[in-house]
């Protein structure tokens, strides 16, 4: 009995069998997860508590980083600063390298818009040696959360988004990387028993 093919590759043929149609899911899945690693961009911050200028706000320093993607010129990203939970974007914003220009749109209350940290690529594969920084006044509790951003082309198009991370403070980092040893001290000495 013949087995009808379903679709077919340069190197093989799959059909309709139980195991066959399991290898082309874990090749489609494969596929899925290769070509959205192409823009598998992440921005992490550092927000720093400022000595604040005026009475009853508080003003943070946020400092990002970008990793995992290489811009061309004239592509971008922007940071989403949430109108219920900051105001006073610093306006212009640090210069980083001579390959971006930077600028802050306000967020505002009453049109019911973001405020936005935008930064655009000013020639092919810039640095990203520096971080790029801004001010702001928080207006949350405790310390700043993750923000939305969206990476986009030349046209504007997004071709990337997700969340900012938090860096970890150096002391939290010492204190994992030592439970880690502990743990794999205990398990070597387990093993030599």
């Amino acid at each position: 009995m013949e087995v009808p093919r379903i679709f077919a590759t340069s190197e093989r043929q799959f059909s309709d069998t139980p195991g066959s149609w399991l290898k082309a899911v874990a090749i489609a899945c494969a596929f899925l997860v290769s070509s959205s690693a192409l823009h598998a961009a992440t921005i992490t911050f550092v927000p720093t508590n400022l000595a604040d200028t005026t009475p009853g706000e508080d003003l943070w320093l946020y400092e990002y980083h970008i990793s995992g993607f290489t811009f061309a010129a004239s592509e971008g990203f922007s940071i989403s600063f949430d109108r219920a939970l900051y105001k006073k974007l610093q306006s212009p914003p640090p210069l980083v390298n001579a390959g971006w220009v930077v600028l802050t749109l306000q967020p505002d209350l009453a049109l019911s818009s973001n405020g936005l940290y935008d930064a655009v690529a000013l020639r092919a594969a810039p640095s990203l040696a520096n971080d790029f920084k801004v001010t702001a006044v928080w207006l949350g509790t405790g310390t700043p959360a993750a923000q939305p951003f969206t990476i986009y082309n030349a046209s504007f198009t997004p071709i990337a988004q997700g969340q900012t991370a938090l860096v970890p403070e150096p002391a939290t980092s010492l204190l994992l990387l030592m439970g880690a040893m502990a743990a794999g001290t205990r398990r070597l000495r387990r093993r030599s028993r």
